[in-house]
């Protein structure tokens, strides 16, 4: 598998991911599946039908949808990027230089690069099915454990340092927020928290997709936030794909130890869960919740 590099543009086929200037390029699946067939067929002109059966192999869908992800890919990289030949089909309108055999780069990319833009990932956040074992996907996973064995064997008492491990490893990370030892997750850059929140000892969060946290929210001991979802069909689910829902929580939220926060739940504001509950549906703001499965109980006072 070749890379290539365009104008200020570079493709990665193995991450599968574009980046301008450095910087990943926020397209697409399909249109980023579109220009990597594109650039690999670059010395040729490429029919609509060649697009169809490449790109959409196990879909009937009209030669339009060509039409609609050669325009979005014109308006990523600039009008004069993909030509249309007429009668024929379409090829690349800038120089494309092949820099030599993909290989996957394990080394931590600096913060602007951990998005690891991929189709499966776009597949992935968009709560659609995806294959994790894409070569993209496992490389952002090994960058996180990596991150994750450093900050493990950083001093408590580290400030900026440890600090600085998980501003590495996270979207976002507020201003005076705590974070005690035993943190486990997948990916790191889908999780944000907010200002002055508080995450204790053994918590988990699988951040197949985003998982927001407010400001001044506490999670307890052993709270895990779960965003993966695994098919029900034996069939589909042995075949390796799965997909993922996010997790949001609000501001000023206490999640009481050993809870289970399920994918596609959102927490709003003020709300408190008890400890060991399994929270499966939407907590409205200011209650109490409990059980298995989780359910309000009362309302608190708000904030």
């Amino acid at each position: 598998m070749q890379n290539y590099r365009f104008d200020r543009f570079e493709y990665r086929s193995i991450e599968r991911q574009l980046r301008a200037d450095g910087r990943p390029v926020a397209i697409g699946p399909r249109t980023l599946e579109v220009l990597a067939v594109l650039l690999e067929r670059h010395q040729a002109v490429v029919t609509a039908r060649e697009l169809l059966d490449l790109v959409w192999a196990d879909s009937d869908v009209e030669e339009s949808n060509v039409q609609v992800q050669v325009s979005l890919l014109r308006r990523a990289l600039g009008r004069d990027a993909v030509v249309t030949v007429p009668g024929r089909g379409y090829r690349m309108g800038l120089p494309v230089q092949e820099i030599g055999p993909a290989s996957l780069d394990l080394s931590p990319p600096s913060i602007p690069e951990c998005a690891f833009v991929s189709v499966e990932l776009g597949r992935m956040l968009s709560g659609e099915l995806y294959d994790a074992r894409d070569a993209g996907l496992v490389a952002a996973r090994r960058r996180a454990q990596r991150l994750l064995a450093n900050i493990d064997a950083c001093p408590i008492d580290a400030g900026q340092a440890r600090r600085s491990l998980f501003e590495a490893l996270f979207g976002s990370l507020g201003a005076d927020t705590e974070i005690m030892p035993g943190l486990r997750c997948d990916y790191g850059f889908n999780i944000s928290i907010g200002d002055r929140s508080f995450v204790d000892q053994g918590c988990v969060m699988h951040d197949c997709n985003r998982i927001s946290i407010g400001t001044e929210t506490l999670l307890a001991c052993g709270v895990r936030l779960c965003t993966a979802v695994r098919p029900l069909d034996a069939k589909q689910r042995r075949s390796g794909l799965e997909s993922a829902w996010p997790v949001s929580i609000g501001d000023g939220v206490w999640i009481g130890e050993g809870a289970i926060v399920c994918p596609g739940v959102t927490i709003e504001d003020n709300a408190v869960v008890g400890p060991g509950s399994v929270v499966t549906r939407d907590l409205p703001a200011n209650v109490f919740a409990a059980g298995n499965p989780c359910r309000p109980q009362r309302r608190v006072d708000r904030a």
